[in-house]
């Protein structure tokens, strides 16, 4: 891939991250959260999106030194603590709000791309995989 922009290059080497399949953390499935007939309130108790993939959140202190996570187990953003973490994921991606939920959300896929998209059961490679097409998408369309 070419062209790479800071964040472009964020965003793979977190998807590249997901699609190896080595996580740091231990992690559940968005599926053991929630299911589409109940879905539960945005923002659970760990800080963490309950809409998004666990497992996302969980690497990123690992991956890059913007985030960290506290002894009690929330994520936050370094250079502004204040912010949801995944307002911040979506700030450091250089994402839109739009982007953002395609990238992250399960069923939101389709609006861009026409596919079924993510589900609720998606594994970490297959998330990464689906960062690996959007990325190829972005740059061809530049």
């Amino acid at each position: 891939m070419k062209n790479f922009n800071g964040h472009l290059l964020r965003l793979f080497i977190l998807a590249e991250h997901l699609q190896g399949g080595k996580l740091y953390l231990d992690y559940i499935f968005l599926s053991e959260i929630w299911t589409l007939e109940e879905p539960p309130e945005a923002v659970g108790s760990n800080n963490i999106c309950h809409t998004c993939f666990p497992f996302v959140f969980s690497e990123l202190p690992s991956l890059f030194h913007e985030f960290e996570q506290l002894p009690h187990g929330i994520i936050v953003y370094r250079p502004d603590r204040s912010l949801e973490v995944d307002l911040a994921l979506m700030e450091f991606m250089g994402l839109s709000p739009y982007e953002f939920y395609y990238c992250f959300i399960p069923g939101h896929q389709n609006e861009l791309s026409g596919d079924n998209g993510l589900s609720i059961h998606a594994t970490p490679e297959e998330v990464g995989q689906h960062l690996i097409r959007f990325i190829q998408d972005k740059l061809d369309n530049k």
